[in-house]
């Protein structure tokens, strides 16, 4: 209990320093600055970038010298560098699978990015949804309140029995206790928010709606290929191709260019004497052929599966996207037609229905009981209207993330 009594106050404590509000598209704003996730995300990208400079990549400058009896019995220095590369082609193919992972963390940050303004935009429309609830509730409890009070008096009278009050304090106490669930429930999103978006600044969502809330239309669904989803599935095909070319490239041979300079003392061939001091030069070319290959061959078979393997992903990919796209046109189709009928029926109807309750409750045409349902299924449709409402967004929002991520 003691511990309920603490969460409770941390909760009030952060409902009351929470008081300043921000639009929606301020909160994806500030999310896209701030939020650590996709920051770490961005930094994927750099680490990508950066790898890509690593395409040319030479083997170390090789630096050898020598003294003693080399060429006869004059002890003679000789002095030589090497350096070993690769064929063109293989340095191209290097810098073309830096480029595609380059591309790989991009994407990845774009769809990061994507869902993060869907979690912004669900939290905050769930937010508002509470904020509703908690006004509904608030106007329900004070409702059974009175007619506790009204109950209790009337029980001094003797004009009703315990039966009446007790019933009225049930229906009080259950309306208080979903009251404080939602205002736990509201708590809990606000620091979901606010993690969210990473303010140092305590926010609340402003309880109007932005009209950014754009009904994508289309004909066809060929706009689903340039979901961020399809193309990871396309960059990893391409990144499987170009890892079977990278590692073709493994079997071609290697050149090896070489110059050195010695001294050759004693009688050279042209019948003249030379001393240390004169030097002789000479340049190697070798080329290095891979004879052994059987490893580098296994993983151009492996990645030649994973291109397969890639494919079949993006099928898949497509399918999924599809039947999500089309289950969410379904929702948002269902969830139009509920918000429209609470909008223009649902909520005039109880009002009504109410308001002539209560008159044929004071009028004695109808008994508490009669009355306290009445008001219960009113209460109800008015918590299912705000729920119709939270739905017709949630589902807007689902469809952008489809076509606008």
């Amino acid at each position: 209990m003691k511990n309920t009594l603490i969460f409770l106050c941390l909760v009030l404590s952060f409902t009351a320093q929470a008081q300043n509000k921000i639009t929606m598209q301020a909160s994806i704003d500030s999310a896209l600055h701030n939020n650590l996730m996709l920051n770490g995300e961005y930094l994927n990208v750099q680490y990508w970038q950066a790898l890509k400079n690593t395409s040319y990549n030479f083997n170390p400058l090789t630096i050898n010298s020598e003294y003693g009896q080399i060429n006869s019995i004059f002890k003679d220095t000789r002095f030589g560098v090497n350096q070993a590369f690769a064929l063109p082609s293989t340095y191209s193919r290097q810098k073309q699978l830096g480029s595609i992972k380059v591309g790989v963390a991009q994407n990845a940050f774009t769809l990061k990015s994507a869902e993060l303004k869907q979690e912004i935009r669900s939290q905050y429309f769930r937010y508002i949804y509470l904020h509703q609830q908690e006004i509904l509730l608030k106007s329900a409890d004070s409702f059974f309140t009175a007619m506790l009070e009204s109950a209790e008096i009337k029980l001094k009278l003797g004009e009703t029995n315990t039966l009446e009050r007790d019933y009225m304090k049930l229906q009080q106490f259950q309306v208080a206790r979903q009251l404080e669930q939602v205002n736990t429930d509201r708590a809990n999103v606000l620091l979901a928010f606010q993690t969210l978006i990473n303010t140092k600044e305590k926010y609340i969502p402003n309880d109007a709606v932005d009209n950014y809330m754009i009904i994508p239309q289309f004909s066809d669904t060929h706009f689903l290929n340039s979901h961020p989803t399809v193309k990871a599935a396309q960059l990893m095909i391409s990144e499987n191709k170009q890892l079977v070319k990278t590692e073709k490239s493994q079997l071609l041979p290697y050149l090896n260019l070489g110059y050195s300079n010695m001294s050759i003392q004693g009688m050279g061939s042209d019948n003249k004497t030379y001393n240390s001091s004169d030097r002789f030069q000479s340049v190697q070319l070798a080329i290095n052929v891979p004879v052994f290959a059987m490893a580098t061959k296994a993983r151009i078979q492996a990645y030649g599966v994973a291109v397969s393997q890639s494919e079949t992903a993006l099928s898949l990919a497509q399918q999924q996207l599809k039947l999500k796209w089309e289950t969410a046109w379904k929702n948002y189709e269902n969830a139009v037609y509920a918000f429209q009928w609470y909008k223009n029926t649902g909520i005039k109807t109880a009002n009504e229905m109410l308001q002539t309750a209560s008159q044929q409750y004071i009028q004695g045409e109808i008994d508490y009981l009669q009355f306290a349902t009445i008001a219960n299924q009113t209460l109800s449709i008015k918590s299912s209207n705000a729920e119709a409402e939270f739905n017709y967004y949630n589902s807007i929002i689902a469809l952008n993330a489809i076509t606008n991520p």
